[in-house]
């Protein structure tokens, strides 16, 4: 198993080399990240000044490059495209017939815009500059989760991240990796910073009660250690004793949170994500054409997950699509994010922690929370993207299936 070191080496460049592009949305994340939030209810000068930089970073061939066709890209791309331009077309014709609101109109379309921040820098952003994307997530993360603990409004959602739940498993994840594979005083004092911010998030995530993102960072963490422990068995072992230690002696300041995490769930369940969706699909049932293309964008219902309040949105980003787009719009979604998220999984046991951190936040995303709806979503999307564009991940599964032969897992 490569040494952790090495993969980050391999995404370092030299930040002389980094273009207007990642000047401009290195820009946006910080505004974002300082003074933004993620689902605002309302645009004002913080929204307005994020989207003068974002289009920035992007500019016009951002967007020609996103909807020029090609057969050489990757099929994530090609999916991606089409799913672009149908949910531009289709949900704003659906829109104009139905009626309603242009406010939540531009609110839908900018939140749907941002899943394809993969596409629209496809062209604007070397893989060479993954590394600064990936701190970017990261800074965004932590500065999300301080804002969040030292008190900023509830309903901002801060601790909702997807970027909180990255880099928490991101970080933890590292100090790990890197304190069993060099096992120095060294390793050993970069991995308690590490810990350290990643503790920030964890406490971010318990202050918010949010379920969903400490089940999965509990589980990512658990599954790097199984992978270290077939390397280094003794070295893990200690690590463990370690966190036994640290954990009794905390025992009695963990307990508290549990129990208010237990409460909530024995209270919500899941929150009624089963009833909502039996809600999109009942209003989308009642005649064929929205059944196939959906309310359009703008289009609300009487969410059972918030006792029956009209809402513009879901916990789960399928039956959004599904809402605004109908089955032909959620089975485009489907294809896009599985040909995007697929090569993931054939990055080998070396990006294990990447790997992890990446998967997490996008099927909670996806599946339970509404914070697909954010910049922050897209930008775990583009990180995505760039990882498996750099490890040439596409290339490799095509020749296999192409060949007839079953995909192997990639070692680094």
């Amino acid at each position: 198993m490569p040494e952790l070191h090495t993969s980050l080496v391999r995404m370092y460049v030299p930040l002389s080399s980094v273009g207007v592009s990642v000047f401009f949305l290195f820009s946006t994340v910080i505004l974002y990240a300082v003074i933004g939030q993620p689902t605002p209810e309302s645009y004002g000068w913080v929204e307005y000044m994020l989207a003068v930089l974002l289009i920035f970073a992007v500019s016009f061939n951002g967007v020609r490059h996103a909807l020029i066709y090609d057969a050489k890209r990757p099929l994530w791309c090609i999916w991606g495209q089409i799913l672009l331009l149908y949910g531009l077309f289709v949900p704003t014709i659906m829109f104009l017939h139905n009626g309603g609101g242009y406010h939540q109109y531009f609110r839908d379309v900018v939140s749907f815009l941002f899943l394809f921040l993969p596409l629209f820098f496809y062209k604007r952003i070397d893989v060479e500059h993954q590394f600064y994307v990936l701190i970017a997530v990261v800074f965004l993360g932590v500065v999300y989760s301080l804002r969040s603990l030292l008190g900023a409004d509830k309903l901002y959602y801060l601790s909702n991240s997807p970027a909180v739940l990255f880099s928490a498993i991101f970080l933890c994840g590292v100090a790990l990796k890197l304190f069993a594979e060099r096992f120095s005083f060294r390793s050993l004092c970069v991995s308690i910073v590490f810990i350290l911010f990643a503790a920030i998030c964890v406490f971010a995530m318990f202050e918010g009660k949010q379920r969903a993102f400490i089940g999965c960072f509990v589980i990512s963490e658990l599954v790097i250690l199984a992978f270290l422990m077939r390397a280094y068995p003794k070295r893990v072992m200690i690590i463990l004793a370690i966190l036994f230690v640290v954990f009794y002696n905390i025992t009695v300041d963990i307990v508290p949170f549990l129990d208010v995490l237990l409460e909530k769930h024995r209270i919500s369940g899941l929150n009624s994500r089963l009833e909502e969706f039996q809600a999109v699909m009942s209003l989308i049932s009642e005649d064929l054409t929205s059944l196939l293309f959906g309310k359009g964008w703008g289009a609300g219902f009487a969410s059972p997950a918030v006792a029956e309040v009209h809402v513009y949105y879901t916990h789960s980003l399928f039956s959004y699509v599904l809402l605004k787009g109908g089955i032909v719009g959620c089975t485009l979604c489907l294809f896009y994010f599985y040909e995007l998220i697929r090569y993931l999984f054939y990055l080998g046991r070396g990006q294990i922690v990447l790997v992890l951190a990446l998967i997490a936040p996008l099927l909670v995303s996806v599946l339970l929370y509404a914070s697909y709806k954010s910049f922050d979503f897209g930008l775990v999307l583009l990180l995505v993207s760039l990882v498996i564009v750099r490890e040439n991940i596409q290339n490799h599964m095509d020749q296999k299936i192409h060949g007839g032969e079953k995909p192997q897992m990639i070692e680094n």
